[in-house]
């Protein structure tokens, strides 16, 4: 199978004022992670892996280029007046992510049977291939942390393309919604969303952090959990 990796958000930034207070991001963290549990276990089993960087103009992201050697990159001027938790800029930084997957895949007639889309800071904590994966569903790793990584099976990724695309110029328009009321956008055109790890309540779910398999870098790692089958209901 064919995947594409697309990492967003900030690769690098030494005084990030977040959620969290002012802290270091710095994707030179989460490279041995994201190697050992995402990346090579992918390539050992056979798949195709193709990289791709939406991310900030920095220092250091040309070591990051280097290192990981990403297939296609989109690099912008960091925006100091977009604040952590807007709503707008989180959706459509996932829906640029995406266009630049499909850029490729129509510039280079590919197609991709799962496109991964992830932050930066991250830290995975187990093999992704140990994951069950299913088709024609989006893949939440759940909790507070839905927009870190999110796993799109290949077949709907048009639809959910769309979905952020008109999530975004709803917010614009007046729409109140945050990045974690987008498996009910995904709901609503008939698209199921999969929770990787943790209970088959919402309930349950808003309980589990992400950082139970794959972690914010600055949250403590926590015990793993095995993955499930269990499908996200609505919040409605």
């Amino acid at each position: 199978m064919r995947y594409a990796v697309c990492y967003k958000g900030i690769s690098y930034k030494p005084d990030y004022s977040g959620h969290r207070g002012s802290e270091i991001i710095d994707f030179a963290k989460s490279i041995p992670s994201h190697k050992e549990h995402l990346i090579n276990p992918l390539l050992d089993a056979g798949h195709d892996v193709d990289i791709f960087f939406n991310t900030y103009k920095s220092q250091k992201v040309n070591d990051f280029i280097e290192e990981m050697s990403p297939v296609s990159v989109s690099l912008i001027d960091f925006d100091d007046s977009i604040k952590a938790g807007n709503a707008w800029w989180q959706y459509k930084i996932i829906e640029n992510s995406l266009d630049l997957t499909k850029e490729y895949q129509d510039l280079n007639n590919v197609k991709y049977d799962f496109v991964i889309v992830v932050r930066f800071d991250t830290m995975f904590l187990q093999d992704f291939s140990n994951i069950w994966i299913p088709h024609g569903a989006v893949s939440l790793g759940g909790g507070s942390s839905d927009d870190a990584f999110l796993v799109i099976s290949g077949e709907i990724f048009e639809s959910v393309r769309e979905v952020f695309s008109k999530a975004a110029t709803d917010v614009l328009n007046g729409w109140y919604g945050s990045i974690h009321m987008f498996p009910d956008r995904l709901k609503e055109v008939g698209i199921e969303c999969h929770m990787m790890f943790g209970g088959g309540q919402r309930a349950d779910v808003e309980a589990q952090l992400l950082a139970y398999n794959c972690h914010v870098s600055g949250q403590p790692p926590k015990p793993t959990h095995k993955s499930n089958k269990h499908f996200v209901p609505s919040r409605k």
